[in-house]
């Protein structure tokens, strides 16, 4: 009875041994899994009957995967900084090409505003002239009224013009509404998951964001023509510096410092003047457009356009190469013909050397450039904006339609005198 006992419990021992060895290899192959079927079950039966060298072959699995990682990671480190390089430069490139649009909505900005200042000083001098005063304080000086004998043919008519420019500091968050026009349906979803990210990627390259203080001077003023027979025309010279900076896409910030140099010829006449309600707006509004075209954008596809002011009427911009092939501002064939200006050095419509014309407005055809390429752009704009006006004693007031005794016509003329980056 004592063997058969004996004999039973060792033979549950032996069933006991070979159930632990088993889960423990059983373990062993979970455990090892994660190195992957084939690498795994290798390994495991290595671990389970010999488990120093499974322990030994991990580690060496660990050191061989830090090896791969230190030899891989400066071609890593390589390719991410040439990929950042490039980004950066595209960002740059962009930034620079705002900044110069920039200027216009800067220079549109207070050319509006002192235009109204401008006139109402007129309208002031106007009525105070006719006033029943003695006298009254126009630069300093004591001019008598028309009672009294003043004449404003023989005087200036801005009677303050260190003040036009005053408070006008600048502006900050400004922006362009360059998507609004490139891209009017950005704000619509894409019901394609690839195409939507590239729509998304096109808003976070145009966001921009720009500040700018503008500092002035007034230069002085002088009469350009009087006497006898002739009419006077009085002219006041403004001198104005915009420092921008320009936050814009891949973290960039730019600075600028743009120069403009303002103009304002004002004529008085003492005959019945028809400058009531909004006739001086009307003239102002038929201001004529500047010819040319002065925004480049580059296209998604890489091509590139011109336009003028309110982003509209745009055209294609870039060189015809001997094979037909219309190559955009910046690449190597344009670069090559014209430099960097997008006019490709043309002025009024003429490029030395070349024969150039146009088949409408101020679009420009010219053939006969280097290496035989042909120019398609635009006649190269004046950089001024001109906005003229009129002021009498009832302008802006809505429901008078009596003619005035007199009023004064006048011209504000901006010019961007120079721009340029102040990265060093």
């Amino acid at each position: 009875m004592d063997k058969n006992n004996k004999s039973t419990d060792d033979t549950q021992f032996d069933n006991a041994s070979k159930t632990n060895t088993n889960n423990a290899s059983e373990t062993t192959q979970n455990h090892l899994k994660f190195l992957g079927d084939r690498v795994g079950t290798k390994l495991s039966r290595v671990f389970s009957s010999n488990r120093p060298m499974g322990y030994a072959l991990i580690i060496i699995i660990v050191i061989v995967f830090y090896l791969s990682i230190f030899f891989v990671n400066p071609i890593l480190i390589t390719t991410g900084r040439q990929l950042k390089d490039i980004n950066r430069y595209y960002a740059k490139r962009l930034s620079n090409r705002m900044m110069v649009t920039i200027a216009s909505p800067i220079r549109h900005g207070f050319t509006d505003i002192i235009y109204k200042r401008i006139q109402q000083q007129l309208i002031d001098h106007l009525n105070v002239n006719r006033s029943a005063a003695d006298n009254y304080n126009c630069q300093k000086k004591l001019i008598p009224t028309m009672a009294n004998g003043g004449d404003l043919a023989m005087q200036y008519g801005l009677c303050d013009p260190e003040s036009i420019f005053d408070g006008l500091d600048g502006d900050t968050k400004q922006s362009v509404d360059f998507l609004g026009f490139l891209y009017a349906n950005h704000k619509d979803p894409i019901n394609h998951p690839h195409l939507d990210k590239a729509r998304l990627s096109i808003i976070d390259q145009f966001q921009h964001e720009y500040d700018y203080s503008l500092r002035s001077m007034f230069v002085g003023e002088q009469v350009l023509r009087g006497g006898r027979g002739l009419q006077r025309i009085n002219r006041y010279r403004w001198q104005a510096r915009a420092d921008v900076e320009l936050r814009s896409y891949f973290t960039q910030i730019n600075h600028y410092i743009m120069y403009y140099d303002i103009i304002v010829d004002e004529t008085y006449y003492s005959t019945p003047f028809n400058g009531v309600g909004d006739n001086c707006d009307g003239l102002a509004a038929a201001e004529p457009l500047q010819p040319g075209k002065d925004i480049v954008f580059t296209q998604p596809d890489g091509s590139t356009m011109i336009c003028g002011q309110g982003l509209a009427d745009c055209q294609p911009l870039g060189v015809i190469d001997g094979n037909g092939v219309l190559q955009p501002y910046g690449s190597e064939t344009f670069t090559e013909a014209c430099g960097n200006d997008p006019y490709c050095g043309n002025n009024g419509g003429q490029i030395y050397g070349a024969n150039c014309g146009s088949d409408a407005g101020v679009e420009l055809k010219c053939t006969g450039l280097a290496n035989g390429v042909t120019f398609v752009g635009s006649i190269r704009p004046p950089n001024f904006r001109t906005r003229r006006g009129c002021a009498s004693a009832n302008t802006g007031k809505v429901g008078v339609t009596t003619v005035d005794p007199d009023g004064y016509t006048f011209t504000v003329t901006t010019k961007l005198v120079s721009l340029g980056s102040t990265f060093n």
